[in-house]
């Protein structure tokens, strides 16, 4: 394509091609990502742009407010690397869309960037769909196509009414708790239901007793799997870190894995 407009024009006739039409045809446009998964601030904003222009070309069209696709992103903390099937399944069950745009930024040597183009019609079988493809002009900051998440990182964790000092376990000075009693989180039923599959990353303050304090998603899934990750946690029971032959409060992260096939 020569331009996103030309883009855009095509996208629109495939759709109304295979029957997307009226109110009834919900398009959401995810957030463009990097040939390797993350997503940047040039492929954000470069998705907004192209959602903006489908809803300026058919107003009879349900083009999803992106506002809503972050929303939903921040939230459940849900990264780029984990925004499959699975995930653009739950947020089309609830924006009540049938398509997906899906895009990836590419940048090339002549400091263009290629943006590679799917509209995708969600079915629960094969994703039919349409491809394009153009090049555009590179962004100007320097940083614009770095790895950037729609979510910022969190402030640092404390100890309960900031009572005394919190490790680092796996120091050279202090051991790693190790945990006796750690059952793994069941799936939801609406993860079942969108086929979830992915990490959660999680970090807690194992206390000097060896319970898990203030458990918080660092990365996480929706589908109510980060409230079952929090839940299970809760429930594990730790042998607390050691400095100098004394237990010592430590923060540590712990990841689960979530697979259904």
């Amino acid at each position: 394509m020569p331009d996103l407009p030309a883009l855009v024009t095509r996208l629109l006739e495939y759709a109304e091609v295979i029957g997307c039409a009226g109110k009834d045809c919900g398009i959401f446009v995810a957030n463009f990502v990097l040939p390797d998964g993350n997503t940047s601030k040039y492929g954000i904003q470069l998705a907004g742009e192209l959602s903006k222009e489908m809803a300026s070309r058919r107003s009879d069209l349900q083009i999803v407010d992106r506002e809503l696709l972050e929303g939903f992103l921040v939230k459940d903390r849900i990264p780029a690397k984990s925004v499959k099937r699975g995930v653009i399944r739950a947020f089309a069950s609830q924006s009540k869309a049938g398509f997906v745009v899906l895009g990836t930024t590419t940048k090339l040597e002549d400091e263009q960037v290629q943006l590679s183009a799917d509209l995708l019609q969600l079915k629960d079988g094969e994703w039919d769909g349409y491809s394009a493809a153009l090049n555009l002009a590179g962004p100007k900051e320097s940083d614009a196509m770095l790895p950037s998440e729609p979510f910022g990182p969190l402030p640092p964790l404390r100890l309960a009414d900031n009572a005394g000092a919190l490790y680092q376990g796996g120091t050279d000075d202090v051991s790693l708790p190790s945990c006796t009693y750690m059952p793994s989180p069941p799936y939801s039923e609406e993860a079942r239901r969108f086929k979830l599959n992915g990490f959660i990353k999680v970090e807690a303050i194992v206390t000097v007793d060896g319970h898990l304090q203030n458990p918080r998603i660092l990365s996480g899934l929706p589908g109510g799997l980060n409230e079952q990750a929090i839940a299970t946690f809760k429930t594990w029971r730790c042998k607390p870190a050691v400095k100098g032959g004394r237990p010592v409060p430590t923060l540590i992260p712990f990841e689960f894995n979530f697979r259904l096939y």
